[in-house]
């Protein structure tokens, strides 16, 4: 998917914008990411306590699979960091059946291209925003990607002390097609999530058609 963003962003327009990117891609990635940490807090409870085996078909309950969903207050501030997969026995693939009838919203896309083009402007509420925004989707396993960026914007970034090792300065491309290109060929068997529905296209997105691929535009 790519967003384009029309306009600088400051701290008038942070959360406009951050508002206007979750409406475009379907789903809230802070939401995602907590539903999957208490998922995953679930799963290791009830493996703990026998209530779930790994199995050759994947994790199974072994009876009663109802466990308590009560949360330290203690570590609610935790769901919100990046999802722990340290000492579990089986890969979690979010996008299937999860064991004990534990629901987590799935999530449609799997890279994002931000369109810089016509950002001149960034503040540091911008920024702080900004990062904050990124961070949730990389967590939800989104790929993110900034195009068309301002080298004074980026030097910006870089003296701000915006990258680390989540976001980082690979993330730059020049062109909307370079992005697209190496997402491309990075998931060359996984068509776009935004391919068949052309009709459902709300009125202020379009879809354009290229070489590869077809992608949904959107702009706040």
């Amino acid at each position: 998917m790519i967003f384009r963003i029309p306009s600088p962003i400051f701290f008038a327009n942070i959360e406009f914008f951050r508002n206007k990117l979750t409406e475009a891609v379907g789903f809230n990635p802070l939401r995602v990411l907590r539903k999957r940490n208490k998922a995953l807090r679930k799963i290791r409870k009830m493996l703990g306590a026998g209530m779930l085996q790994v199995t050759k078909r994947g994790v199974l309950p072994t009876g009663d699979s109802s466990a308590n969903d009560s949360e330290d207050e203690d570590k609610m501030e935790d769901l919100d960091l990046p999802s722990d997969y340290s000492n579990l026995p089986v890969q979690v693939n979010w996008n299937s059946q999860l064991p004990a009838n534990i629901c987590v919203p799935r999530v449609p896309i799997h890279s994002l291209i931000l369109d810089f083009a016509a950002v001149s402007f960034l503040d540091m509420s911008a920024m702080k925003g900004l990062k904050a925004a990124l961070k949730e989707f990389i967590r939800v396993d989104v790929e993110v990607y900034i195009v068309s960026c301002d080298e004074n914007i980026l030097d910006k970034l870089c003296s701000c002390k915006f990258f680390d090792d989540e976001i980082r300065t690979s993330m730059f491309f020049l062109t909307i097609h370079d992005a697209m290109t190496y997402v491309q060929r990075k998931h060359p068997q996984e068509d776009t999530p935004y391919k068949d529905q052309r009709r459902k296209t709300p009125t202020n997105t379009k879809v354009a058609e290229n070489s590869f691929a077809s992608v949904m535009i959107s702009q706040f």
